[in-house]
């Protein structure tokens, strides 16, 4: 009897890990998407869903050719979205022997979520997004 307890408790475990729900309990939801910038796809950078509401933010890299997809899903919402360089790496300590790139593809204003005018509303279910980008290359404007 304590076997099939214990048994049974652990399914039940199992089966709770395997929702599609995360620690708050909220709903997950699948997304993806293109980003562009003036028509054209972005190859390289970063998407970054971000609620000042609730505090959850997401980010995932832009893969060639232009495209990403958050392979976890994000939690039902509404976000500000920015669109920014890839990150950088370096060794501590050392110094930098290269120019840092400028990603003229990904205006300025793309790069905060705050001045970006970038939103996604994430619904229960598939989630397709396309971010078209406009403007001066490297300028807030």
């Amino acid at each position: 009897m304590r076997i099939q307890l214990f048994a049974m408790g652990i399914m039940f475990l199992a089966l709770a890990a395997c929702r599609p729900e995360t620690n708050r309990g909220l709903s997950k939801a699948s997304v993806r998407g293109t980003v562009t910038f003036e028509g054209k796809p972005v190859s390289q950078g970063l998407v970054s869903f971000s609620s000042p509401e609730t505090g959850v933010g997401a980010s995932v890299e832009i893969q060639p050719p232009g495209e990403f997809t958050f392979p976890d899903g994000i939690e039902v919402g509404t976000y500000q979205v920015s669109i920014a360089p890839p990150f950088r790496e370096e060794t501590a300590g050392a110094p930098s022997t290269q120019p840092e790139p400028e990603f003229p593809e990904i205006p300025l204003k793309y790069r905060a979520p705050h001045e970006s005018g970038l939103t996604a509303e994430v619904v229960p279910g598939e989630n397709q997004f396309q971010f078209d980008m406009t403007g001066n290359k490297g300028s807030r404007k």
